[in-house]
């Protein structure tokens, strides 16, 4: 029929345009995201950490300090009589940083760090004075005990927002605590009634310089340098009092205009200083089957943390690893029981195994012969950690440790003869089977091994199936522009199944097949490389990436973009679960987002981890309220609890609807229950377990 009607014609036109846009608009935005929460500055505390013996310096006639914060690189010190700030500075013998030789090489000869010290004393203070802290924060803080070598425990200590100096001169206190909205730390001097403000006398250390600079004071020190700003002082309510700092060679006091000494006069100087500058990069994150989430980033600067948050973002614990290497190493999380390892980069391959409660549980400390760890990745098949790295002394690429870290196993993965390639990406597939891919080396076998693909089998990572070039331009230590101060080479750009394996640099998606390593396709998100990272499939094949600061999902032909959702800042790594949870980090955030519920079986990676806890709390306190069965594969469900009396107490067919402790409405006693569960798995295999469950109250 001919189209001879100009006005059909046209009608026709639209009504074709309008299901286009309709039909490419369904495309670009399958199903809606929400973000449920986000937290930034993650390691920013802003709070004043009790000394529990993880803290050892000597830093006060050689006793250790009562309290610890940290703003920044810049590590403060509370003791009686005095405040010590510490940063670290970072030298380079002159010979060798000059010496034209390649990063890995300068990092493990001339990197030096040398602690600087600035002391603030109170002159002619009160050797009675009393430190008091107030207004304690929910979330705790745990570290290695020093005291055990081995590296098999932990110390758990409570923090505060405010900490006081009580009658630090007859009647006057100095109160620190960090200001809303506004960087530095504050600290005001309380003259009481009684109190005379020409008693308070700060006198800083012989290697500082101070400065005024019109009503602000300057302090230059070797690697600190700060601004006090001019106070404001406050007598009552409303009466400002003027006041002004005087600066006497390093012993600082201050001048007020007449005031009523009958009430309280308050100082209140303000300090600032670029050493209080932090990266809050988060580099890897990951969440357990109980909805919680772990992450790990840090710096040399101001050290390298683990940080769990409850499935409603609120931070629970933040743990200090005992690094001291100048670069990002990694970590992983078994997904079963909350338990992370986590790792430095190199300077004895450090590796230490934190339970979820925050506490150190194991260190397996070597010299070597893997001496440098890039990536990790849990394997639920064998119970192992799977480990990236590289060697500037030895042939190893990679290897495997026990969940004890006792046994690191290394490989030489590439069967090389010399040394320096490093591993940029791995994954493991769930099936038996485990993926990797170095960057170009910058050694003396630069020619070899430059960026391919291979397959290896696990549990012990030989034979080598495949090895194929991937095209990319990795570099040893030179590529990935996001970590501070120095780069690494662990990068969040592979995932793979049973039948893909996917690679990202930031720039360009690539798709494999895992049985022969033959290449599919390519699609490019960005054109910026290296700059953003974060790689993860869904169980439909689906592909969840990181692309600056947002995530796009393609579908798993890598035809069609399929969404995006939005993030705070740029991203680094991210994680995808089954119930409808979108985990991102990057640049200064952690956040979670909701997504499209996966309904089309997942692969085989994890069909294997049925979790069921062993004991639960329900108390309304935000973790394990509700018992859960938690699994990336079960299609069919029934969970039954019964009481010690045979009494069947709950039951449910959805995973998403767990028991909260209750029988028609009225709480349960504490007590050991019974649990029946039955369950169909997507691949068709069904699952049935009996155990105990303890109830906690």
């Amino acid at each position: 029929m001919s189209m001879k009607n100009p006005v059909l014609k046209w009608m026709l036109l639209v009504l074709c345009s309008i299901y286009s846009i309709e039909a490419s608009s369904q495309a670009l935005n399958k199903g809606s995201s929400v973000t449920k929460w986000v937290a930034g500055n993650p390691f920013e505390n802003n709070v004043f950490i009790e000394n529990k013996g993880q803290f050892t310096e000597k830093i006060n006639n050689g006793q250790p300090s009562k309290y610890y914060s940290r703003k920044g690189r810049t590590r403060m010190y509370f003791s009686d009589g005095s405040v010590i700030l510490q940063c670290d500075s970072i030298r380079y013998s002159e010979k060798e940083s000059n010496s034209g030789d390649n990063i890995e090489e300068e990092e493990n000869n001339s990197i030096k760090r040398i602690p600087e010290h600035l002391t603030i004393s109170f002159k002619g203070s009160n050797p009675g004075a009393k430190i008091e802290v107030l207004d304690p924060v929910s979330e705790y803080f745990t570290y290695e005990d020093p005291a055990d070598k081995s590296g098999h425990s932990g110390i758990i200590a409570h923090a505060w927002q405010k900490l006081i100096y009580h009658n630090i001169y007859n009647n006057i206190d100095i109160e620190f605590y960090y200001p809303e909205n506004k960087e530095g730390i504050e600290y005001d001097i309380i003259i009481n009634p009684g109190g005379n403000v020409s008693d308070v006398k700060m006198v800083y250390s012989d290697n500082t310089l101070l400065k005024l600079s019109g009503q602000d004071m300057q302090i230059f020190s070797p690697c600190l340098n700060l601004i006090t700003h001019a106070p404001i002082a406050k007598n009552g309510i409303d009466n400002n009092v003027k006041t002004k700092i005087l600066v006497n060679k390093n012993t600082v006091s201050f001048q007020t205009d007449l005031y009523d000494n009958t009430k309280p006069l308050i100082i209140d100087p303000w300090v600032t200083g670029v050493s209080f500058g932090g990266s809050n990069k988060v580099f890897d994150i990951d969440y357990d089957y109980l909805g919680n989430v772990y992450v790990g980033g840090g710096d040399r600067n101001i050290g390298y943390f683990v940080l769990k948050y409850n499935s409603s973002g609120k931070l629970q614990w933040t743990y200090s690893a005992p690094f001291s290497c100048n670069y990002y190493g990694a970590f992983t999380l078994d997904r079963r029981n909350g338990t992370s390892y986590f790792a430095q980069c190199w300077n004895n391959d450090n590796i230490v195994k934190v339970d979820n409660i925050g506490l150190q549980t194991a260190m397996f400390n070597n010299s070597g012969p893997l001496l440098e760890i890039f990536k990790l990745k849990f394997d639920y098949i064998n119970n192992q950690v799977v480990i990236g790295g590289g060697n500037l002394a030895y042939t190893y690429q990679a290897g495997t440790i026990d969940t004890s870290l006792t046994n690191l196993i290394p490989v030489n993965v590439l069967s090389a003869t010399l040394f320096h390639h490093d591993m940029c990406l791995l994954a493991l597939d769930g099936a038996g089977n485990a993926y990797m891919a170095p960057a170009k080396a910058l050694g003396p076998d630069s020619a070899n091994f430059d960026n391919v693909l291979l397959r290896l089998q696990l549990p012990l990572l030989v034979p080598t199936i495949y090895m194929v070039p991937d095209g990319y331009h990795f570099v040893e230590c030179s590529s990935i522009g996001y970590y501070p101060p120095t780069t690494t080479n662990g990068f969040n750009g592979m995932v793979a199944n049973n039948s893909t394996v996917v690679t990202y640099d930031g720039e360009t998606l690539k798709k494999w097949m895992t049985p022969t390593g033959a290449f599919v396709k390519s699609t490019v998100v960005t054109t910026t490389p290296f700059k953003c990272g974060g790689l993860d499939m869904d169980c439909q094949g689906n592909l969840y990436v990181g692309d600056n600061n947002e995530v796009v999902e393609y579908d798993s032909t890598l035809d069609t973009l399929l969404t995006s959702i939005s993030c705070a800042d740029t991203v680094y790594g991210l994680a995808v679960s089954t119930q409808g949870e979108l985990y991102t980090c990057g640049n200064g955030f952690v956040q979670e987002s909701s997504i499209p519920v996966c309904s089309i079986a997942p692969p085989e990676s994890s069909c294997a981890n049925i979790f069921i806890p062993d004991a639960f709390s329900p108390n309304n306190d935000g973790q394990n309220d509700i018992l859960y069965v938690r699994s990336e594969c079960i299609k069919t469900i029934v969970f039954e609890i019964f009481d010690r009396w045979g009494n069947k107490v709950f039951e449910t067919n959805s995973e998403s609807i767990g028991w909260d402790g209750t029988y028609r409405g009225k709480p349960m006693n504490t007590g050991t229950y019974v649990y029946y569960l039955n369950a169909t798995l997507f691949n068709g295999s069904t699952v049935e377990k009996k155990g105990n469950v303890t109830l906690v109250r």
